[in-house]
């Protein structure tokens, strides 16, 4: 294969990543010790792009920023790292940036 059919290929195989910003509401499992250890478990857990903010105890809000190629698989990474790092967790309420892709687009 030459090098021009290699690059083409290459480039149709290619999807373009967006940025996606939005907040998890999440509530955690009562029992859950999280004040202590957030951020480090959010770290192991590859949420490397979150900002915390606390509220009502075992309550959460993260804001992510995040690379993907829709607005959901960005959401659905996102929730799946959360609840890796807090089994039990329940994400409450979803909250997009105001000038983020939606959960519609492609």
């Amino acid at each position: 294969m030459s090098h021009a059919h290699l690059a083409a290929d290459l480039a149709a195989k290619a999807v373009a990543e967006l940025e996606f910003e939005f907040t998890l509401q999440v509530e955690l499992a009562e029992h859950d010790p999280v004040l202590e250890s957030l951020m480090q478990r959010l770290d192991d857990a590859g949420c490397f792009d979150t900002l915390v903010g606390a509220g009502a105890t075992c309550s959460v809000e993260l804001q992510f920023i995040t690379p993907a190629r829709t607005a959901q698989e960005a959401l659905n990474g996102a929730a799946a790292a959360v609840q890796r790092a807090f089994q039990g967790a329940k994400v409450t309420r979803i909250v997009p940036a105001p000038d983020t892709p939606s959960t519609g687009s492609a």
